[in-house]
């Protein structure tokens, strides 16, 4: 995901917010384009994002069995600097799942699993 700083001003003490562990195992995240990846626990503190900045969270995680059909996912962006337009500090993705491409009799296929 994308987190971006319209303006007018530097905005401090952002963290993005988004509980993908409702839907995802063991969910990880990368800043450095998948180079290396953290646990995601939920939340990122972010720091200050300069005004006209934006930087690139991946989040990466297996989807939970019980989940099927779509994911619909939504991610908060809060910062402690008052911002003139609240209207584009959260976004939301859906995303279809369907696991019986690849998961078949309890076991999934190489690309996928770690047997």
């Amino acid at each position: 995901m994308i987190v971006s700083n319209a303006g007018p001003s530097a905005a401090e003490n952002v963290i993005l917010i988004d509980n993908v562990v409702n839907f995802l195992d063991s969910p990880e995240f990368s800043m450095d384009g998948g180079s290396t990846f953290n646990l995601w626990t939920g939340r990122l503190n972010l720091g200050t994002l300069p005004a006209g900045v934006s930087t690139v969270i991946l989040i990466s995680g297996t989807v939970k069995p019980t989940r099927n059909r779509k994911i619909i996912n939504i991610a908060d962006v809060i910062s402690t600097t008052p911002d003139p337009n609240l209207n584009n500090n959260t976004a939301t993705a859906s995303v279809e799942v369907n696991q019986s491409s690849w998961f078949k009799d309890g076991c999934c296929d190489d690309r996928h699993c770690n047997n």
